[in-house]
């Protein structure tokens, strides 16, 4: 379990995620497993984007199993020393089919496991702007466990989730939509995580943070009510909640430590 939450923004884009990866041990437990305390957000610098991800996250590799952390991570290496263009939708699709070839023979196992990646991408005549890739097999149900599949979503929320020709919204008049949009001061939230959780943090946050730093708030908030609530043995999610901003131009930095983010 992870809660997450991405801001976008015209000037920048942000994403937080609690930091606990746990494991089951034999008596039932929840225990951090080696990699907790990091940031469930990968930076990918040659896309000035970050992925940040949900859910149960081990994957087939051979014989053995890697988590969707180190799969994410492994990619943003890989980019970080490809030299060519780079077009998002193709490599959203690219990320898309290999989660569905990793998680061929895991996906019952594996249901409701999703990444938020975050890129900027330049529009002809209007300039460089954010977009917000929901990649996922969850389709609302967790009794199935469908493909994996990448659509953007900054058009869709601007549309009240009402036009789903995801296809479509790449097209420049789509992206200058959007653009315009954030130009004039609106910006998209995105969460991911139990409902529930999301509802009773939200009146202890709303009003009292700007833009960047509600991300990191609203999940510390969540995660706080959730340790408030459960035995230790059963927390899902878990301090320290980290963010990372990526501004459309300029390095990425933190409210809480860039030491704690992984990627290239």
């Amino acid at each position: 379990m992870t809660v997450i939450s991405a801001i976008i923004e015209a000037g920048y884009c942000v994403h937080a995620t609690d930091s606990l990866l746990s494991i089951e041990d034999e008596s039932g437990n929840r225990v951090a497993s080696s990699e907790s305390g990091r940031a469930k957000a990968i930076l990918f610098s040659k896309l000035r984007g970050c992925a940040s991800f949900w859910g149960s996250v081990t994957a087939q590799k051979g014989f053995g199993m890697v988590d969707l952390r180190t799969i994410l991570i492994d990619r943003a290496k890989a980019l970080s020393s490809y030299s060519g263009s780079i077009n998002l939708d193709d490599y959203m699709n690219e990320l898309s089919d290999e989660m569905n070839a990793r998680f061929k023979d895991t996906r019952i196992q594996n249901r409701g496991v999703g990444i938020h990646f975050s890129a900027f991408e330049a529009v002809e005549g209007i300039g460089d702007v954010p977009e917000l890739f929901l990649i996922t097999n969850f389709r609302g149900d967790y009794s199935a466990a469908p493909e994996f599949a990448a659509q953007r979503q900054t058009f869709f929320t601007l549309s009240s989730e009402t036009d789903y020709a995801f296809e479509k919204h790449h097209l420049a008049e789509y992206r200058i939509k959007v653009a315009n949009e954030l130009r004039s001061g609106s910006g998209f939230h995105y969460c991911n995580g139990q409902p529930e959780l999301f509802g009773e943090a939200l009146p202890s946050v709303n009003g009292r943070y700007t833009s960047s730093t509600f991300p990191l708030a609203l999940v510390s908030a969540i995660v706080d009510v959730h340790v408030g609530k459960v035995d230790k043995n059963k927390q899902i999610v878990g301090h320290p909640c980290l963010d990372v901003i990526i501004p459309v131009d300029g390095d990425p930095w933190s409210h809480s430590s860039m030491e704690l983010v992984d990627g290239a």
